[in-house]
């Protein structure tokens, strides 16, 4: 029933479910008859988060240990008013329409998803991360690697990363602080002949440098303060 369901959802995806029993008589799927659509909402109602989460761990088993996970989010509008986590946010399509997000962890080679969560239409990417650490440690995936854009980029999520001892890489902006001397250091030379990469077509330099790592201790709310090592690469 779930693979014939999606199957409808995904070849007819402008079309509500309760249209299902007129594409049954038109299409062979593996259920192989009508799923009526007080059956299908009861089947929906049964998905519950345990559930979602025990199939995402199955998908995280599976993934290969050499690959990288790309994490980001996407908006998608609705003109539900039932919906809790429908809120008016950064709508991403330009939309004039409240919102939901659906955060997205993936193969960045393989395309395959490994997990999604939902989450309220109002909330930023910079507030995403923190559950998905959550949940990266229930799903017990190890040797991660996580690719995000400048979205995410905020000194509490890197010193989160820092502190799961996760390995990433994030997009920042230019005009913070911190890289500008980076930046005016290089900008002679930026496109010397010796920093080009002829199998990306850029001009890349890297610097090694150290982070400030702040950590609050739950229990104790003591705030340790320390060294991490950083590498900052610029691409023109």
């Amino acid at each position: 029933m779930i693979q014939s369901l999606a199957y409808f959802l995904i070849l007819e995806s402008k079309s509500p479910v309760s249209r299902f029993p007129k594409w049954d008589h038109l299409h062979l799927h593996p259920y192989g008859k009508n799923i009526p659509s007080q059956r299908s909402s009861g089947l929906f109602s049964q998905i519950d988060e345990a559930s979602k989460m025990a199939f995402f761990k199955c998908l995280a088993e599976r993934r290969q240990e050499t690959e990288y996970l790309a994490y980001d989010t996407t908006s998608i509008s609705s003109y539900s008013q039932s919906l809790k986590q429908v809120k008016f946010g950064k709508n991403k399509d330009h939309d004039p329409l409240p919102q939901i997000n659906l955060a997205l962890i993936y193969g960045e080679k393989s395309n395959l998803l490994v997990y999604y969560r939902k989450l309220a239409g109002n909330i930023t990417d910079v507030k995403t991360v923190r559950q998905l650490l959550q949940d990266l440690d229930f799903l017990k995936i190890h040797q991660i690697k996580l690719i995000m854009d400048r979205g995410f980029y905020s000194e509490d999520n890197i010193n989160d990363l820092y502190k799961h001892h996760y390995k990433f890489l994030i997009a920042s902006r230019i005009f913070l602080k911190m890289f500008r001397g980076f930046l005016n250091e290089i900008r002679p030379d930026i496109t010397n002949r010796k920093y080009y990469h002829s199998s990306t077509g850029l001009y890349i330099q890297t610097f090694p440098h150290p982070w400030n790592y702040r950590e609050l201790k739950p229990r104790s709310q003591e705030e340790v303060h320390g060294k991490r090592r950083m590498y900052t690469p610029f691409l023109l």
